[in-house]
């Protein structure tokens, strides 16, 4: 018998996962297959169900990259499935098409999953993501902390408080802010609250302090690439 290749486009949200059925070949039948909530067990029973209605099929499933990660793309890697996670921006749309439904998506990523129109993104290794997220997260904490010091020097500048310092934010200035007197306690609530989040953001990497460089190749420093892992860990340079 024959084997034929069935083409699985997932719509994938937090509580759920819609699956379309692409035949091969141009012409080939779309059809719903149904809607499942979004665990391992479920998608690994329907694909089990797939599988034994057509049990001289291939399987190879396609799903937009999203906040749900790539759990899925890991879980049917060791199933030896083929996944492709496709990069959202990178879709093919046609205009003037019809609003989104997650019937819809679905059956559009098994039409062009089958077509090979869609774009895969990487998907990292459960490491490299962990470091990538640690990168993320500091990055986000040290962009928190300079809002917050910023809103401070605002508010004192509102108030004709200016530092006569050298250096923002050294051991000198950090004893004015906390021997500064104001006249309302209104006030002193505000620089309490804003002085503590503006030196506290980061402390929470302070212990380990990693430092992520990427490892480029030789006359590459300006070719955009994927990253390079794993992650060189050092130390956090301070914001």
């Amino acid at each position: 018998m024959q084997t034929i290749t069935l083409y699985i486009g997932l719509d994938v949200h937090k509580d759920s996962i819609t699956i379309a059925i692409a035949e091969p070949g141009p012409k080939g039948e779309i059809r719903l297959f149904g809607t499942i909530t979004n665990d391992m067990h479920a998608l690994e029973k329907a694909l089990s169900r797939i599988r034994k209605a057509h049990p001289n099929a291939q399987l190879e499933v396609g799903y937009e990259a999203g906040p749900c990660g790539f759990g899925i793309a890991r879980r049917l890697e060791q199933l030896k499935v083929p996944c492709l996670v496709a990069a959202p921006s990178l879709i093919p749309k046609q205009p003037g098409s019809p609003f989104k439904t997650d019937k819809r998506d679905s059956r559009n990523l098994a039409r062009l999953l089958r077509a090979g129109e869609l774009t895969a993104v990487y998907v990292p290794e459960p490491t490299d993501e962990a470091i990538r997220d640690l990168c993320r997260a500091r990055t986000d904490a040290v962009d928190d902390l300079r809002r917050c010091r910023l809103r401070l020097k605002s508010f004192l500048l509102r108030h004709d408080y200016r530092y006569q310092g050298k250096a923002n934010w050294s051991q000198p200035h950090m004893r004015y802010l906390r021997e500064l007197v104001l006249p309302h306690p209104a006030m002193k609530a505000i620089l309490r609250n804003i002085s503590r989040a503006s030196m506290g953001p980061t402390s929470g990497f302070s212990a380990s302090k990693p430092r992520c460089s990427r490892s480029w190749k030789p006359g590459a420093s300006n070719r955009p690439c994927r990253p390079s892992w794993p992650f060189a860990v050092s130390n956090w340079w301070p914001p």
